[in-house]
């Protein structure tokens, strides 16, 4: 049983190997059983309705991976954005080699892809930054909770994930 926060770091150091996203991970998840074991103890257990991500993992029992499949998507988001920007380079470079052999629609076609292409760049680019955001801090609540004849409050970080991964497409 662990009785004081440096019990707690010590077994979250130990587990997660010095891996950070693995330990914030690890702390998030006993915070949230914490605050859910407290709250079914409480005279307020009848005023929660549990729901999400969460209860869903806690019942199914899904594991701890939610940061590194986060990890994948973003790498996966750079890598768009890198492939488009190389593809609206190429695109770009084939219409100044050849401006003077096309004719008038495929000036008109090559103008679109570069449009096209553009758009869905910026798309992209806009998605890393969401996922950047989204690994730094994939938190939207935060509960404060201090139990009768106690000092100390027991913060707890509520959060869920705005994303589909592509392996579950």
């Amino acid at each position: 049983m662990i009785h004081t926060a440096k019990q707690l770091k010590d077994k979250v150091r130990n587990i997660s190997k010095g891996d950070n996203n693995i330990a914030k991970t690890l702390i998030r998840n006993y915070m949230m059983e914490r605050f859910l074991e407290r709250v079914s103890l409480s005279g307020y257990y009848n005023n929660f309705i549990l729901k999400g991500g969460m209860l869903v993992a806690s019942i199914v029992g899904v594991d701890m991976h939610t940061l590194k499949i986060i990890d994948t998507a973003l790498e996966e988001a750079r890598d768009d954005v890198l492939r488009l920007d190389q593809e609206y380079r190429d695109a770009k470079r084939y219409m100044a080699e050849y401006r003077h052999e096309m004719d008038s629609h495929e000036k008109l076609q090559n103008e679109r892809l570069l449009d096209q292409t553009d758009r869905t760049g910026v798309f992209a680019a806009e998605v890393c930054d969401k996922m950047e955001k989204l690994k730094e801090s994939p938190y939207f609540a935060r509960i404060d909770f201090v139990s009768d004849g106690e000092e100390e409050a027991d913060t707890f970080y509520i959060g869920r994930f705005g994303f589909m991964p592509s392996s579950l497409l």
